[in-house]
């Protein structure tokens, strides 16, 4: 568990003001003097123990404000942070059974429109590479590792310097040469 605001805890210092209403609520005896006392010599009476009267009430004052500190702190229950797997994107057109090779471990994706496993068959997508490299990047968790096999020339690029916000593993393929008629 962890307190989202811990300094709403320093509320557990009201726990005195209970306490102190507590005893200054209790009925203090007043002596009363009469005129046979004049002639007795004044005697140290011994001190009186703090005495608690109504503890069960104080109790429920004292857990009120407990109550109330923790809620000033605002508890938050995490459970231990998932461990982010890495992705591997590969491009259409390429081969994807030669680059997996024998790696049947990991996430291996299209870098496609709504990113289909590998397991399906290539996609034929004419959206821009480095968009949807924008977009993967957007989704996936912090910490994820990406690899991305792409086309040797990189097409779609639009002029500016892609910038994604993780580590990319960069894998450039080239691109298989067809006969020309």
């Amino acid at each position: 568990m962890t307190l989202l605001f811990p300094l709403g805890l320093a509320a557990l210092a009201a726990w005195l003001l209970p306490l102190l209403i507590h005893l200054a609520r209790r009925h203090p005896y007043t002596p009363l003097d009469f005129a046979a006392l004049r002639w007795l010599r004044a005697q140290i009476r011994p001190r009186q123990r703090i005495r608690f009267d109504d503890w069960p009430l104080l109790l429920v004052r004292l857990l009120l404000l407990a109550a109330l500190a923790m809620l000033l702190a605002r508890p938050a229950l995490v459970g231990p942070a998932p461990v982010p797997t890495a992705w591997t994107v590969v491009a259409p057109g390429l081969d994807a059974t030669a680059l997996r090779g024998t790696a049947e471990a990991g996430n291996w994706h299209w870098l496609a429109p709504g990113f289909p496993a590998i397991d399906h068959p290539p996609p034929a997508s004419s959206a821009s590479l480095p968009s949807l490299l924008r977009e993967l990047d957007a989704q996936l968790p912090a910490g994820t590792a990406l690899t991305v096999h792409v086309p040797d020339p990189l097409p779609g690029l639009d002029g500016v310097r892609l910038q994604l916000s993780r580590e990319v593993t960069w894998r450039p393929q080239p691109i298989p040469a067809t006969p020309q008629p």
